[in-house]
């Protein structure tokens, strides 16, 4: 488990080294992000927005919290 900044998502996704299921966002997740979160692997985003989503890829759950 790791608590970051929202704005320094792009620099956590690069430090993902397959051992992390989901990840849970106090923000928004947009195309180029959730692209990103599939080539990593993850299973499920927990996100207060999904915002510009055209492709939802079927190998990840996107759940929207309050």
């Amino acid at each position: 488990m790791r608590e970051t900044k929202p704005d320094e998502i792009n620099k956590v996704l690069d430090e993902l080294n397959g051992d992390v299921k989901g990840l849970v966002v106090d923000g928004e997740i947009n195309q180029k992000i959730l692209d990103q979160l599939v080539g990593k692997g993850l299973e499920y985003v927990a996100a207060k927005e999904f915002k510009g989503i055209i492709k939802r890829p079927l190998s990840i759950r996107l759940m929207k919290i309050a």
